[in-house]
């Protein structure tokens, strides 16, 4: 092992453990167990079948855990974190287990929601105009309410008051709607919403909520403008980079230094990692799902529908795979080859085993950089780390197979920002000869920008610090995409990304989900053991290998380390034929 090797696993090492360590500060936790089965949320919700309207045979149930975020982020400004630890612990109805339930050939749905200690919370049956029922009055209708939610809830309703009655006829029945509000015995300036709604004589909706003070939600719209304005204008910029890809692509195209297959794979592989995730969620299934419909149809609208969202990142990656390969090859060192070599499986070679390794453990020296910078700027003066899980925490939580989701969910997050930021922008900016200061620090800047509005980064405020970590991580991946390949720093990308969103996961007291989430954060390493177990069956074999310390990608000149160094310029001879490039780089001195 080389000692450049050596520096790297003794910082990954650190930096791995300074995020371990600095988990609690930095990504605190509720205190809640959130991270439950499907089939055990269901049962619970199937205890309550009587009293929620679940009747006969048939049902087909999905679960997904919501958080009332403006709700939570008004108790986190103005309470200390511990006070809303027991806030949420003794009820307060911010995170709930949803579970709905629908039946073939039956127009309504049930949907039962459920405390994190899987206690009933409330539910919601609906119900058709032309259902028959009873016809009461109001005093009739409240005293049914009282009596239904005393009894299956276990809530009183005497210390509630009513700030709503509404009530609507139709011709088999009589409908009503009581608002109530109070103030949380453990808080009093926490007030609770309560919506109760009979058909005839059934209580057919029971929901609760925390009443957020208008002025707060005014304030947060105000102070959310700046953070929106500059991730939208990141990501103009980031577009703006794809349309100066495809401009290049079709350059390259017209030279012959750009071949179709490479940049279909990867777009190809972002459409299945997006059609994945979509798929294994089933409560987003079952919701699209018109029961008198087949199901079926459900699966293909969701994934039709969402098919054109997915195109434009599947686009972006096609147009970045082409352009960077075109200015990788006239480039005196060709940074894409591992990658190529990666998107067409061929990972015995030892360039993708290198980039495997290194990838993984550059992610946790990402992991390390993101904690402690984030862990610098708590210190500052109303700096305030949110509570979580929220944001992009909720798709591991809410998808069928966890790890399958957030392994393919990150995958083509990690392709398109990678090949944006770095194989494509990097290669732009030396290619005109901007140096590799500015080949750096430029798309950091800029990427750290378009985190500014995802809040379930740490720190919550002030919204600016959390560019700031973002923006070190994106000059750390820009070095690397620099000192060693784009394989390495997409790698590292996944890596790091696993790392983080897998930690409500590996919090959890169940042994399988906690094994699953270290399996899942190893998804970068399965290049290095295929080419580890290719390499071996060889040599069992006895058949030649590569030797593993050979890099001859790179081998060369590297303007990095050489600033008299250039790129050739164009060639603005005849244009050839569009071929097809071969996976190694054209022929010519490299030194």
């Amino acid at each position: 092992m080389k000692r450049a090797d050596l520096i790297l696993l003794g910082v990954a090492l650190l930096g791995g453990t300074l995020f371990l360590g600095s988990r609690h500060r930095l990504w605190p936790e509720t205190g809640l167990e959130l991270v439950r089965s499907a089939s055990e949320v269901q049962t619970q919700a199937m205890v309550h079948r009587d009293a929620v309207g679940l009747d006969g045979d048939g049902w087909v149930a999905a679960t997904h855990l919501d958080l009332d975020l403006p709700a939570l982020t008004w108790l986190e400004s103005t309470r200390d974190r511990d006070v809303v630890r027991r806030l949420l612990r003794s009820g307060t109805p911010l995170y709930t287990h949803s579970v709905q339930f629908k039946k073939p050939g039956h127009a309504g749905s049930v949907t039962v929601r459920l405390h994190p200690d899987l206690s009933l919370a409330g539910w919601t049956r609906t119900v058709e105009d032309d259902e028959k029922g009873a016809s009461l009055d109001s005093s009739r209708a409240w005293e049914k309410a009282r009596s239904w939610i005393l009894l299956q809830c276990s809530e009183d309703l005497l210390d509630w008051s009513l700030r709503r009655y509404g009530r609507r006829a139709f011709d088999d029945r009589v409908d009503h709607d009581f608002l109530l509000e109070r103030a949380r015995p453990d808080a009093s300036d926490v007030r609770e919403r309560l919506s109760v709604r009979l058909a005839g004589a059934e209580v057919v909706e029971v929901r609760r909520e925390v009443v957020v003070p208008p002025a707060f939600l005014r304030d947060l719209r105000t102070r959310s403008a700046p953070e929106t304005f500059l991730r939208t204008l990141a990501l103009t910029i980031f577009a703006s980079l794809g349309c100066a890809a495809f401009l290049l692509k079709l350059q390259g195209l017209r030279k012959g230094l750009v071949g179709l297959r490479v940049p279909t794979i990867g777009a190809a592989l972002v459409l299945v990692c997006l059609g994945l995730a979509r798929v294994l969620r089933p409560a987003r299934l079952v919701e699209l799902w018109d029961p008198m419909g087949d199901r079926w149809m459900a699966v293909l609208r969701l994934l039709m529908g969402g098919l054109i969202n997915d195109l434009l990142p599947a686009v972006l990656v096609f147009a970045f795979l082409a352009a960077a390969d075109a200015l990788d090859r006239q480039a005196p060192r060709h940074r894409g080859i591992a990658l190529r070599n990666f998107l067409r499986l061929r990972w015995d070679r030892v360039d993708v085993g290198h980039a495997s390794l290194r990838g993984f453990l550059l992610g946790l020296v990402a992991g390390g950089v993101l904690a402690g910078a984030t862990w610098l700027l708590s210190w500052l003066p109303g700096a305030r780390v949110a509570l979580q899980p929220r944001g992009f925490f909720f798709y591991g939580i809410n998808s069928a197979l966890p790890a399958v989701v957030l392994g393919v969910y990150f995958l083509q997050i990690a392709m398109v920002e990678e090949l944006g930021w770095r194989h494509f922008a990097g290669n732009l900016f030396l290619r005109l000869r901007l140096g590799p200061i500015l080949a750096v620090a430029i798309p950091a800047v800029v990427y750290g920008a378009s985190h500014a509005g995802l809040d379930f980064l740490p720190p919550a405020e002030p919204w600016w610090a959390r560019v700031i970590p973002i923006a070190l991580v994106g000059g750390l991946w820009g070095w690397a995409f620099l000192r060693w390949d784009a394989l390495t720093v997409f790698l590292s990308h996944w890596a790091c990304d696993l790392f983080l969103f897998n930690q409500p996961r590996l919090a959890s007291a169940s042994t399988g989900v906690w094994l699953s989430a270290l399996a899942c954060i190893a998804l970068p390493l399965l290049p290095a053991a295929v080419n580890l177990g290719i390499r071996l069956t060889r040599k069992a074999r006895r058949i030649p290998n590569e030797d593993w310390n050979d890099e001859s990608d790179f081998d060369g000149t590297d303007p990095v380390f050489d600033p008299e160094s250039a790129f050739d310029p164009v060639d603005e001879a005849e244009p050839s034929t569009p071929e097809e490039p071969e996976d190694e780089p054209p022929s010519g001195p490299r030194n």
